[in-house]
């Protein structure tokens, strides 16, 4: 398939007419957040490192769990968590950037999705700015907010 016909596929998708004047088109915070999405998927992001694939077959596990008890259904995601690495995506989350809002929304679209990323701490010691780095491992709790494992490893 051409990246034309997914561009149309993708504007058929989300209900806008292909043959729209430009300034007509995603006009709307959520459709510009699903072209940003499209086009994620098709550079080299965070969000096509596999990503994409490797929660497709979760999600389909997760479908056929629907036969089975809760406890098989939690079994499944147990088996299905996938744990990323953005080193840079505290500071962006800190200065507010749009790729942490992205990946934010990455993690919630995707709860088996963890992001492991690099912490910088500032500390005053004896007068002096004392910087200490830590590894930390997120996931998205139920409103979409970051939640800090249960471990946070000073490097």
């Amino acid at each position: 398939m051409s990246l034309a016909d997914e561009w149309k596929n993708f504007l058929a998708r989300i209900g806008l007419d292909e043959n729209a004047v430009e300034s007509e088109l995603f006009d709307s915070p959520n459709e510009i957040l699903e072209l940003r999405f499209w086009a994620s998927y098709r550079g080299q992001t965070l969000a096509r490192t596999d990503i994409e694939a490797s929660i497709s077959s979760n999600d389909a596990t997760n479908t056929q769990g629907f036969e089975f008890s809760p406890e098989a259904r939690a079994q499944a995601d147990l088996k299905f968590t996938y744990v990323v690495t953005c080193q840079i995506y505290g500071k962006q989350k800190e200065e507010q950037k749009r790729e942490a809002a992205d990946i934010a929304l990455l993690m919630q679209r995707n709860e088996a999705l963890r992001v492991a990323f690099i912490d910088e701490v500032e500390t005053l010691q004896d007068g002096n700015v004392h910087k200490e780095f830590y590894s930390k491992l997120v996931k998205a709790d139920v409103n979409g907010k970051d939640m800090v494992g249960p471990f946070s490893l000073p490097l």
